[in-house]
């Protein structure tokens, strides 16, 4: 599973997996109030582009600061079976 951001680094990780032959499952987080909107955005456009299956996880801000934990430690819990996360 790929954090897909929307930001350079991961946009690279992502590439770099497909370069390889690899199809990351793909993962960003939509705040309910719209503050990261372009930041979605952009993963969806990357995803789209390079033709890769991408899971938006809807959250509230307020949610994650009242279980004092951050985007990446949701997305852990979420998927605690993952071998591995990549996070810019």
């Amino acid at each position: 599973v790929l954090f897909l951001s929307g930001g350079t680094d991961s946009e690279i990780v992502a590439r770099n997996f497909i370069a390889i032959g690899i199809k990351p499952r793909c993962v960003t987080i939509r705040f309910k109030d719209g503050y990261n909107a372009s930041d979605v955005a952009e993963a969806i456009a990357i995803a789209n582009e390079l033709d890769l299956k991408l899971t938006n996880l809807r959250v509230s801000q307020i949610a994650l600061r009242q279980l004092q934990i951050s985007p990446e430690q949701l997305l852990q819990r979420i998927f605690p079976n993952c071998l591995r996360f990549v996070f810019q």
